[in-house]
C-alpha cells in the first residue's frame, strides 16, 4: 500500500472529521473527497508506470490545529494529525515486497511518470 499525503496547515483551528464530512471551524472542506481522487490518480498513474497494481490509500493532516476530532474515518482516506502522522505510517503492516517498492519510488521520483499530453497521455514510462 502507498499513500498519496496532503497537508492542510490551519493554525488554530477546530477541525471535526465524520465520514466523509471534514469541517474546519464549523466550514465543511473538500478534502476527503479530493484525497480519495487524488489516490486513484496516483493509483492509476503509477500502475501503469510500474506495469502492476500499486494501490493508493488517501491521507488528510491537518498541521497545527487548535484541535482534532475525528468521530469517524472515512472509508478509504486516514485523516490523522500531523504530529502522529510518522508514528501511524509506522505502524502500517508492510504489505509490498522490497522490489515493488524499490520500483514505485523509482517511478514516483521520475518527472516524466507525471507528465501528461494534452489529451490525458503519459509520455512514457521514464
Amino acid at each position: 500500500m502507498a499513500f498519496s499525503l496532503n497537508a492542510k496547515h490551519h493554525a488554530k483551528a477546530s477541525i471535526w472529521v465524520g465520514g466523509d464530512c471534514f469541517m474546519v471551524n464549523g466550514q465543511r472542506q473538500p478534502y476527503v473527497r479530493n484525497s480519495r481522487h487524488e489516490a486513484k490518480r496516483v493509483s492509476s498513474i503509477l500502475s501503469t508506470a510500474c506495469d502492476f497494481l500499486v494501490e493508493v490509500k488517501g491521507v488528510v493532516a491537518p498541521v497545527n490545529a487548535r484541535s482534532l476530532t475525528v468521530r469517524e474515518q472515512p472509508v478509504d482516506v486516514h485523516v490523522v494529525n500531523r504530529a502522529a502522522l510518522v508514528r501511524w505510517l509506522r505502524g502500517r503492516p508492510p504489505k509490498l515486497e522490497v522490489e515493488a517498492v524499490e520500483r514505485i519510488f523509482d517511478m514516483a521520483r521520475r518527472s516524466s511518470t507525471w507528465s501528461r499530453s494534452a489529451s490525458g497521455c503519459r509520455l512514457g514510462k521514464g
